[in-house]
């Protein structure tokens, strides 16, 4: 498996303070949140695996929009809301 992370135009590095930092960032454009969060923890997974090998003093984050958090992080995941 090859992996270009420095290829990924979402994928940010920075080294702040003897912290090294990478940043996924996602936007959840989709038609469903839900299936754009699957693939960004997807993603988040094996980017931090690689990260792990290749670079294991960066911490990964995952960036996502406030009405994100808002609307599928305010609730227990799987609470129906209709």
């Amino acid at each position: 498996m090859y992996i270009d992370l420095a290829a990924n135009y979402s994928l940010l590095a920075a080294d702040r303070a003897r912290q090294h930092l990478a940043v996924e960032i996602k936007s959840f454009l989709g038609h469903s949140p839900m299936n754009d969060l699957e693939k960004a923890v997807g993603q988040y997974v094996i980017y931090r695996a690689v990260l792990a090998e290749r670079d294991p003093q960066r911490q990964l984050y995952l960036a996502v929009p406030q009405r994100i958090i808002w609307s599928l992080f305010d609730q227990p995941l799987g609470l129906n809301t209709s």
